[in-house]
This record gives C-alpha cells, sequence and structure tokens, in this order.
C-alpha cells in the first residue's frame, strides 16, 4: 500500500497497468470479445489523464495536484466503493424489517461451456429458475408472497469461471390475499433416512437433521450416550471411553434455513432443464460449438438430468435490516479480484492472493481469466423479485406498517435506527469523502508541462481564476483547464488558497488553436474597470 499526501492509502499495483502493457497483445490475437476489449480498455483509462479530471493548483508557488476521473465502468474495481454506499443507501429504504436467509445457487460444471458461450440467455433463464423455485415453495408451504433479492458472480478466488447466484429472501410474505404478514419457518429433528442409520462399520454416521418426531431424536440421544469402547492402555488396564458425538438438536429448535437445500437443488434442477429444451427449440444455442453433433444437447441434458439434485447453499438467517443490507452490499459491488490482493507485477507474472495461498499467473493469462467474468450488455447482475420489486412499492409500504405494528417487527430495526426511526447515523468509515480530491496518482503527476492563459484583454473574467490551456508538447497532447467554484483546501507549501480547475479529456496538438477560440467565446464579453 502507498501512502498518498492526504492520508489515505492506495494499492500498490492496480489492473489497470497491466491492462496498458497487455491490451494489444490480446486484442490482436484474438483473445477477447468486443464487450471484454472495451471493459478492459476504460479499466486501463480509469483515474488517468485519458478521461479528464480536476487539478488543484495554487497561483502564488504553482503546486498542483490533479484528481483523474473514473471510467464508471461496473467491472472496474476501483469505481465500486461510491456505487457501493449509494447501492446501501437506497436497499436500506427498500428492506423489510424481517429476518432474512442467505441462499447460494451454484450451476453445474457441465453447464459452464455453455453459459460462457451464450451468457445472455443462460443466465437470464438461471434467474428465473431461481425465482420460481423458491417462490414455489413460498406459496406451498406458506401460501405467502416472498420479497427476494439475487445477485450474480461468476468467479472463483482464483479467478475460475464458476457462475453462481446470492439469494437474500425474507423468511416469510404477504399473504395471497393481502390479509397479512406470513412467516414460512421448518422446525426440524434428527431422524431422516440417514440419521436412523446409528452406526456404519462401528463408528458413528453424523445424523442429517430432517424432519421427525421427538421419539426419533431420544432414541438416537441413547444411542449416542451408550456407545462405549474399551481401549487398552499399557498398564493392561481397560478404561471405558465414549466416543464423542455432534450434538443434536431439540424438536423445538428452528432450522438454520428457509426450505431443504435438497427439494430447493432437484426443483431448480427440473425448472432449469425445462427452460434449456425451450431455448433449444427456439434455437437460441445456434452455432454452439458442442451442439454441431446431432446428438450433443441430449448429452448435455442427460449429463444434467443424471445428477440428484443440483448444489444449493443455505446460511442461518441475519438479524438485522441494516446487517442484510452491509452484507448484501459487499456481494452487488464485488468484481473478480480487487487491487489489493495484487501482491506484485512484472512484465512476466502477476501474483495474487486466493484465501491462505498465492497465485503466479503470466500477465496475459491474468487479463484472459478476468475478462472471462464481463457480463454482456443488457445482462443485469442485480434483480428484484416479489415484494423487493420496483412494481411492489404499495405492497412493502402495507407490509411495512402491519410489520411495524408488532413488537418482533420492531426489534429487528437496529438499536441505532430503532431509537431514531427518521435518522440514519453513518459510520465514519461509510461517509462518502466528496470534499476530498481523489490522490491515486502521487501529486507531482499532473498531465501536462505547461500552461497558457488566455490574455487578459481578451479572456472571459470569472471570479473563479482564469481559463488556462495544458500543454504536454513532448506527448503531443493538450487539455483545457475551466476554473469551478469547488472548495479545496490550502496550498502545503505557501499554505495559499488552492483554485480548482476542470480538466478536458486530452486532445491532439493541433486542436491548441481550437480550444483557444471555445474560452474565448464562452460567457459574456469581457469589459475593463472605469
Amino acid at each position: 500500500m502507498i501512502a498518498s499526501h492526504h492520508g489515505f492509502h492506495r494499492p500498490a499495483f492496480d489492473i489497470g497497468s497491466v491492462a496498458r502493457k497487455h491490451l494489444a497483445t490480446l486484442w490482436e490475437n484474438g483473445l477477447l470479445s468486443r464487450e471484454q476489449a472495451e471493459a478492459l480498455d476504460a479499466i486501463a483509462a480509469c483515474r488517468t489523464s485519458a478521461l479528464g479530471g480536476h487539478v488543484d493548483e495554487c497561483p502564488n508557488c504553482g503546486f498542483g495536484t490533479p484528481s483523474y476521473n473514473s471510467c464508471r465502468n461496473r467491472h472496474c474495481p476501483r469505481c465500486q466503493t461510491q456505487l457501493q454506499q449509494e447501492w446501501v443507501e437506497a436497499q436500506t429504504k427498500r428492506m423489510l424489517p424481517v429476518h432474512h436467509y442467505h441462499l447460494v445457487f451454484t450451476m453445474p460444471a457441465e453447464l459452464r461451456c455453455l453459459t460462457r458461450d451464450r451468457p445472455l440467455e443462460v443466465i437470464s433463464a438461471f434467474f428465473d429458475c431461481i425465482h420460481a423455485t423458491l417462490f414455489e415453495l413460498a406459496e406451498t408451504h406458506g401460501g405467502v408472497v416472498p420479497g427476494m433479492t439475487v445477485v450474480l458472480h461468476t468467479w472463483t478466488k482464483k479467478l475460475l469461471y464458476h457462475p453462481h447466484a446470492h439469494v437474500i429472501m425474507t423468511a416469510g410474505g404477504l399473504r395471497k390475499d393481502g390479509s397479512g404478514w406470513g412467516d414460512v419457518k421448518y422446525k426440524c429433528s434428527a431422524g431422516c433416512k440417514k440419521g436412523r442409520k446409528k452406526l456404519r462399520h462401528g463408528k458413528p454416521r453424523r445424523f442429517v437433521v430432517k424432519w421427525k418426531g421427538k421419539a426419533v431424536i431420544e432414541a438416537l440421544k441413547k444411542v449416542a450416550e451408550d456407545c462405549t469402547t474399551t481401549v487398552g492402555r499399557a498398564a493392561g488396564k481397560p478404561v471405558l471411553a465414549r466416543r464423542k458425538f455432534k450434538k443434536v438438536p431439540t424438536a423445538d429448535k428452528e432450522t438454520q434455513f428457509l426450505f431443504p437445500v435438497r427439494v430447493m437443488g432437484q426443483l431448480l434442477r427440473g425448472k432449469m432443464l425445462a427452460a434449456l429444451n425451450a431455448l433449444h427449440a427456439e434455437n437460441a444455442f445456434e452455432g454452439h460449438c458442442a451442439f454441431e453433433d446431432p446428438e450433443g444437447f441430449d448429452r448435455l441434458m442427460r449429463q444434467l438430468a443424471s445428477r440428484a439434485h443440483w448444489n444449493v447453499h443455505a446460511e442461518s438467517a441475519l438479524n438485522y435490516v441494516e446487517n442484510v443490507v452491509n452484507y448484501l452490499g459487499r456481494y452487488v459491488t464485488r468484481v473478480a479480484i480487487s487491487n489489493s490482493r495484487i501482491v506484485d507485477v512484472t512484465d512476466d507474472a502477476v501474483v495474487f492472493t486466493a484465501g491462505q495461498e498465492t497465485v503466479k499467473l503470466t500477465p496475459i493469462e491474468f487479463l484472459t481469466r478476468f475478462a472471462q467474468h464481463v457480463l454482456p450488455m443488457g445482462l443485469r447482475k442485480i434483480r428484484h423479485y416479489g415484494l423487493y420489486a420496483s412494481a411492489s412499492s404499495e405492497k412493502r409500504e402495507l407490509v411495512r406498517r402491519i410489520l411495524l405494528d408488532t413488537t418482533d417487527a420492531a426489534s429487528m430495526l437496529h438499536p441505532r435506527a430503532a431509537s431514531s426511526p427518521g435518522t440514519t447515523e453513518t459510520s465514519p468509515s461509510q461517509k462518502s469523502p466528496d470534499n476530498i480530491p481523489d490522490s491515486r496518482l502521487p501529486a507531482d503527476r499532473l498531465p501536462f508541462t505547461e500552461t497558457i492563459d488566455i490574455p487578459p484583454t481578451t479572456r472571459v473574467q470569472t471570479k473563479h481564476g482564469p481559463h488556462r490551456i495544458g500543454v504536454d508538447r513532448d506527448r503531443g497532447v493538450c487539455y483545457a483547464l475551466e476554473p469551478t467554484n469547488r472548495t479545496v483546501g490550502c496550498c502545503p507549501r505557501c499554505h495559499q488558497q488552492l483554485r480548482n480547475y476542470e480538466i478536458s479529456r486530452p486532445h491532439p496538438l493541433s486542436d491548441l488553436p481550437r480550444l483557444r477560440r471555445r474560452l474565448l467565446g464562452r460567457g459574456p464579453p469581457w469589459k475593463a474597470a472605469a
């Protein structure tokens, strides 16, 4: 990490520096699609003079500090912090004060090749099947319409292609007749088919939590207590040693997940197979290399159907609404890799961390792995369903009024929010630093080497300072510098008030006369003081 003069720390290495050196090679070798090349080109230009920006300049000693514009690309790791804050603020108003469950639906490995080739069709079908699966279970076991937010991820820690969806779902929903809020909760006990197999090969078997009666739990607990074995020691004296068993939940303990994972996986499998068959009938996969064989699609369907159930991971409920939003906010704005994970960058290798280990790749392989997670145009990675859909704002307000009348719903609010419902306190680490100039580049790296002031007799007079043109004759570019009314700090050298100028995008040096005419013609004509 490199410290800046404003006290912030920026990563020593970033993806943009790697893309600036090797993007042309990837494009020439045909390793990138047009959308992937545009995303990497935007990341390479992010926070550089290519996109323009602002400069804080001292009129006394000439000290200047640039702050360049960002690319605002959804795949850029530098542009996600502010987006996360904005999304969290908007989502906080949307979330209901109820328990939420976190689910993860993983796409089978057999579908990854087709998903990489046809991401828009397959991933959209994947979203629709997740929505249909959870809403069918909610209607069957509770007769309610829940609220759900789904976020798509396509990567692993090593940047491999692994599409999966993170789901945050309410533990209940609005009843079909609109009469009130209905909970969807399961109570479980140890006593399923696997749990009743008490011992296998003389070793205790892990008990799987399912729906059975209290008598089965008591029987299993008794078997666990009576399971002892004789262990001989060197002295020859037998000692009774009790085997260690995992604690069995009581009959009235609630499950840690909303629906059974096997049921969700089996339902998702059936709905996804039907969706793929419908897309294939519409020739949506025409041109896919694996389907050139007439039996290719049927072979894929048999492989997907042979899976007993698709992978579904369920986590325990999140208590407070603020915790739910912050938890989901980390998934919403996350990209394949952040700059802080990059350890070293050379001409021959890129080293980054992946959990407890480090991965070393060539720059071409690194950018190729990163580019495969660039989503196509028109594919939305965040989707809201049910009560959290944009068209359900009236239903959300109805549910909010119903829930806030109960004590349980009021306890779901964070203590700070419950004490003052009209205000939301923001921690210092979450405050947006809009009044602090960006400092990702060193202070001495201005995009120009000299400035040209508009002559006093012809320039447009403003109270913020004169218009200027920045010129870098070595690179053959020039910039328009226009004063703004932005409040900045003082010069660290002479402690004079700094002036803030907006920097335009770079222009070729041949456009210098045109920039001069544009600045001269802006605003009312200047008149000399009497």
